[in-house]
């Protein structure tokens, strides 16, 4: 082997080394993932239908449809459902990542009151700083 190719097989080799790291950093902790599971077990425990932000609508594709004038006739749909699921009490609870959401009711202080806002001691490891945290109960 001739001795110039020397130093590219070494680049070549460091490059592949730089790609080495450990997925054990992208694996929550014990802690972590007891405190996710004690969070669903306590939404899981409500009676009735929970309005998860992250499981019933994304939001930032939910913003694109409210901001994009082609789509207003489906924004407008989108906002009325929900002012009217609120209005008529149709989920038990709401929980939501800050404080209010991009298909924020008008009215739904008056018919949810905020019963958490702690979402518990874990963030997820990869990603947005984002979790469940707001949690609002349909007021009595």
């Amino acid at each position: 082997m001739p001795a110039r190719r020397l130093p590219v097989i070494f680049a070549a080799g460091l490059q592949f080394l730089m790609l080495v790291y450990s997925p054990r950093n992208q694996v929550p902790s014990q802690a972590d993932r007891a405190a996710g599971e004690k969070l669903l077990e306590r939404v899981w425990n409500i009676p009735g239908e929970v309005y998860w932000a992250p499981m019933q609508a994304q939001e930032m594709a939910v913003v694109d449809v409210l901001q994009d004038s082609q789509s207003a006739e489906l924004g407008e749909f989108l906002e009325a459902d929900l002012a009217a699921a609120v209005a008529s009490g149709r989920y038990s609870a709401f929980v939501f990542d800050r404080r209010t959401f991009a298909l924020w009711s008008p009215d739904f202080d008056a018919h949810y009151a905020l019963v958490d806002a702690d979402g518990g001691p874990f963030y997820p490891v990869t990603g947005a700083r984002r979790k469940p945290t707001f949690l609002f109960a349909r007021a009595r």
